[in-house]
């Protein structure tokens, strides 16, 4: 028997910067600056049977929704004056995800505990690897990442406010459907994990 099994994998990067060669060698005067990066993402994945069969014929369902983003704004190296008496400095990071993982069957989920049904949803997520010769193994980190930040060698004036400011959003949802009923997981034999791996700075 096989696994009816659906994988969506959603990874960006965004970066938004001012940067230059040092403050004293780069200077920039406007009325306002403003850095902004915004990244709103969205993955789903879906494992379902086409027809009211047996789970226990195609050996179960799994759904894995995965996302990575990365959002980045900065001012670096450089002597940045605003003059305006209206305008402000913003440097702004935005990042906002939602993360879904649908196992669904048009019939019912009940009386399958021979068969593996599972949905996974991470907003960021851990993974690892096994060295095959020493047994040792390596984690890596893939959070949701969100940053922004004034640099060192930087020198900000402003008539007005100076704003910094790293905003980091999301969602992740696991589910198991069975005809037009969601499932409880100890109803089934089912697994539903939802993780959310967050860096802001």
């Amino acid at each position: 028997m096989t696994v009816n099994k659906a994988t969506s994998n959603e990874e960006s990067t965004n970066s938004a910067y001012v940067e230059g060669a040092g403050e004293t060698l780069t200077s920039i005067t406007a009325a306002g600056v403003s850095v902004e990066a915004k990244t709103w993402s969205n993955t789903d994945a879906t494992a379902k049977t086409a027809f009211s069969i047996s789970l226990l014929t195609i050996g179960g369902l799994q759904a894995e929704a995965y996302t990575d983003d990365s959002v980045d704004a900065h001012v670096s190296k450089v002597s940045l004056s605003a003059t305006g008496a209206k305008t402000d400095v913003t440097v702004r990071s935005l990042l906002n995800t939602n993360t879904n993982a649908l196992s669904a069957s048009p019939g019912s989920l009940t009386g399958t505990s021979i068969a593996f049904t599972a949905a996974r949803a991470y907003a960021g997520y851990i993974s690892f690897e096994v060295d095959k010769l020493t047994g040792m193994v390596t984690f890596t980190s893939h959070p949701q990442k969100s940053i922004a930040y004034i640099g060192d060698g930087t020198t900000v004036t402003s008539r007005r406010d100076v704003t910094v400011e790293a905003t980091n959003t999301g969602t992740a949802e696991a589910s198991v459907k069975g005809g037009d009923t969601y499932a409880i997981a100890s109803s089934v034999d089912a697994e539903l994990t939802t993780i959310g791996h967050y860096q802001t700075e």
